[in-house]
């Protein structure tokens, strides 16, 4: 039986760990604007018959649930910025709330479980996209809420348990593509248990549960119930566009494959641990926590350890060949959701770590490692937090502030940039109030037909062009924006914005001008991060 006040404690310990998540999540929602990102999902929720729109254009690959929530988020009486980021805030709560669970249901320990969600709930990656309008939180709340139910419903075997789990497996399909990656896992894990039950100690063999495989498939019958019609409906328009030659790869031209490597292993740890470019003392510090766990845990929370270890970097194994299909890289964003794993690892990791600092000092030497590896972790990924603060994403608000100010006699040319971005800009212009007919020079197709009609010309660059004749402004910070974070195939990059004016006398002085534009960088490499001693605690 549970002792109670030591479950007390438990639910307080919780608590208390679900406020500071709360906390660092819903702290500056609302500082940065939106980026292209997060632009086009609100782009989908304000389109007409927005599920319809999201089927035609987003494809098997955005399923319809964040943008469910973000419509009902949004009819909230607040900015629409801070109002579509909730969910991805609530979310990232969720997740950790998950987590404790998760932990205590594998390890059988409140002080792990407990560990295991103070990290996350700190950890600078889930904190940061936490605060963005995009699914990766929501997924990986699901995910671990479908791992805590399939592990309970193998506890209990009772019909209702692989019910839930079916319902929480349903849902999860409605968040990310990679639901179908998870659901496998947990197959795999549920024919695993299961045929660890059919052996005892000695000779004498435990009885199969032959009701088993009849509770796993009413399972997988709620989860199509629940996820079913979003598919078969998409189907309906998925099908035919495929055998007309439509492609859904999330990118039109080649991309340099992604190759499993050391370097990829590298910057996978170095974001999802530090939501870093480099190493860290906070990612050394996990590492060597994971370390530990998978080497001098005892031998029940060892084999948990290397199993959730083996299915992290296993995932990242499995994603490399879809990045190839898809023509994509491996952004470190779409992977957040394993963020939790690897924290519930290094929890394990002080332990067992501590454990065997008790064997060699004593309890109270043990108890002091303890106490300083906690506040050592949570101490680094606070700092790591603060300076994610301080970084920008793309500053379209100030895009559309210039825009306004711009005379009507102006002209205004916005380039170069990706094919995809002009109905992004005019989007997020059109939802600010702004209307101006804009210019645009994509990037790979032919320059626009422009007439000199006299006058100023603004143009709205992703990197200055710095030429007699221009009088640039930066729009962003340039020093602190946020690098998009992903593997070698495609190098960390920053968008940002420039405003610049020029007074062409001509339609030749006009055309010389948009050829300096032109051959400007659509993003920018990221500038140098900071020296020592800041570098090694906060990762810039």
């Amino acid at each position: 039986m549970t002792d109670p006040a030591a479950k007390r404690r438990f639910v307080v310990g919780a608590c208390a760990v679900l406020i500071v998540a709360a906390a660092l999540r819903f702290a500056r929602l609302d500082t940065n604007s939106f980026w292209v990102d997060e632009i086009n999902v609100l782009s989908f929720v304000r389109s007409n018959h927005f599920l319809d729109h999201l089927r035609t254009q987003g494809g098997p690959f955005e399923p319809p649930l964040h943008f469910v929530l973000v419509w009902l988020a949004t009819r909230l009486p607040i900015g629409f910025e801070t109002a579509a980021r909730l969910p991805a805030a609530v979310a990232g709560v969720a997740e950790v709330g998950m987590v404790i669970l998760l932990a205590r249901r594998l390890t059988r320990r409140h002080d792990i479980a407990i560990l295991a969600g103070l990290f996350l709930a700190v950890a600078p990656f889930a904190v940061r996209y936490s605060q963005e309008n995009r699914y990766y939180t929501l997924f990986s709340a699901l995910h671990l809420a479908t791992w805590w139910l399939v592990v309970r419903a193998l506890d209990r075997r009772d019909r209702g348990a692989f019910l839930w789990w079916g319902v929480g497996v349903g849902l999860m399909f409605l968040a990310h593509p990679f639901a179908p990656l998870v659901l496998g896992a947990q197959l795999v894990a549920i024919w695993r248990m299961t045929r660890a039950r059919t052996v005892a100690a000695g000779s004498n063999p435990i009885p199969p549960d032959d009701g088993l495989a009849l509770r796993v498939r009413a399972g997988a019958i709620v989860a199509a119930v629940v996820a079913g019609p979003w598919f078969v409906w998409g189907a309906i328009r998925w099908i035919p566009d495929l055998l007309g030659g439509r492609s859904y790869e999330l990118n039109p031209r080649e991309r340099e494959a992604v190759g499993i490597s050391f370097d990829l292993f590298k910057r996978t740890t170095e974001w999802l641990l530090g939501n870093s470019a480099r190493w860290t003392l906070l990612i050394v510090l996990l590492v060597a926590l994971t370390i530990g766990a998978v080497t001098a845990a005892e031998p029940r929370l060892r084999r948990v350890a290397w199993w959730v270890s083996g299915y992290t970097v296993g995932f990242v194994v499995v994603l490399v060949p879809l990045t190839q299909v898809l023509r994509t890289y491996l952004a470190m964003r779409r992977i957040e959701f394993l963020v939790a794993p690897v924290v519930l690892v290094a929890a394990i990791g002080v332990v067992a770590t501590a454990h065997r600092v008790r064997s060699w000092r004593g309890d109270v030497v043990a108890q002091r490692y303890r106490v300083t590896i906690v506040l050592t972790v949570a101490g680094l990924s606070v700092a790591a937090v603060l300076a994610y603060y301080s970084t920008e994403k793309t500053n379209y608000r100030a895009l559309a502030e210039v825009i306004a100010r711009v005379p009507a006699q102006d002209l205004i040319v916005v380039g170069p940039v990706d094919e995809r971005w002009p109905a992004s800009i005019n989007a997020y212009l059109r939802w600010g109030g702004v209307h101006r007919d804009l210019t645009f020079v994509v990037a790979g197709r032919g320059l626009p037909n422009l007439r000199f009609r006299g006058g100023r010309v603004v143009w709205i660059t992703g990197s200055a062009p710095e030429q007699p004749g221009f009088r640039t402004n930066a729009l962003n910070s340039v020093a602190d924006l946020q690098v998009i974070a992903g593997d070698r195939s495609a190098p960390g990059a920053i968008v940002a914005w420039f405003a610049s004016t020029t007074v062409p006398s001509s339609d030749a002085a006009l055309h010389r001008e948009l050829e300096i534009v032109r051959a400007l960088p659509v993003i920018l490499p990221p500038p140098e991060g900071s020296s020592l001693p800041w570098w090694p605690i906060t990762g810039r």
